[in-house]
């Protein structure tokens, strides 16, 4: 039994993690670059937001990955330096060609490193230019985080994924269940909410120019032999009818 197979509850005095949308998060990583930003540096920090909307690193483990860390044979980063132990993470296909890309360009061993020293990696700010670029050329206005990148990525892991709640743990790198339990909690009552909607109640709510709209939108997805039948539809009524057979 997965633990996502029952409702887990949420402490209602824990704060909600925030969380780009489908949407938001595709417009995000298809900004394109600033004026006067070199294609490398574009290419540097749309692997960045790669590797939290997607792997859930967090700012200070993606700072610190060095290149003997990263194995791409088995598509797997080795994690030392995190918020709570040394993780191994799994490294999906669609970011080998641009670690590859990074990783043949950068000085030093980080794979972020500090523009003025490669010997060290980057400042923990220096992604707050680019984000707050990105932010502002897709409009949102609500108040989102570089952090909230993170907590995108596990609550699609337990909403798109349905990952269980073990295994959003190890890949989110938790130390306490409890942590990644807020996460599935969320997700499950969004499920929940989507289900009441549904209730016929509501639906049978709807006026008759809306029924009748929804049920036309359907009957028009259905695919009609129009050699057998007449189809007619006017402005409060829809007409099926056979043709005469000879």
């Amino acid at each position: 039994l997965r633990w996502t197979d029952s409702l887990i509850k949420y402490r209602a005095d824990t704060p909600p993690p925030n969380r780009f949308s489908e949407e938001e998060l595709k417009k995000f990583l298809s900004v394109p670059k600033r004026p006067l930003q070199s294609e490398e540096n574009y290419k540097k920090w749309t692997l960045y937001w790669h590797l939290s909307f997607f792997l859930g690193f967090r700012p200070v483990e993606i700072r610190r990955i060095t290149v003997n860390q990263i194995d791409i044979g088995n598509k797997i980063i080795l994690l030392q330096k995190t918020k709570t132990s040394p993780r191994t993470a799994c490294m999906i296909s669609q970011l080998i060609g641009m670690i590859e890309d990074r990783m043949r360009i950068i000085e030093g061993n980080y794979l972020f490193p500090c523009p003025s020293n490669p010997e060290i990696p980057m400042g923990s700010l220096a992604h707050k230019k680019d984000f707050e670029h990105r932010m502002k050329e897709i409009g949102i206005r609500r108040h989102l985080r570089p952090y909230d990148t993170r907590h995108t990525a596990i609550t699609r892991w337990a909403k798109i994924f349905k990952l269980s709640v073990f295994e959003i743990k190890q890949l989110a790198g938790h130390k306490k269940i409890e942590t990644t339990e807020k996460y599935v909690a969320l997700t499950q009552i969004d499920d929940l909410r989507k289900s009441i909607e549904q209730d016929p109640y509501f639906i049978t709510q709807l006026n008759a120019q809306e029924k009748f709209d929804k049920y036309a939108e359907e009957i028009y997805k259905m695919k009609i032999d129009k050699s057998i039948c007449f189809v007619e539809a006017t402005n409060n009524s829809i007409t099926i009818s056979l043709k005469e057979f000879i």
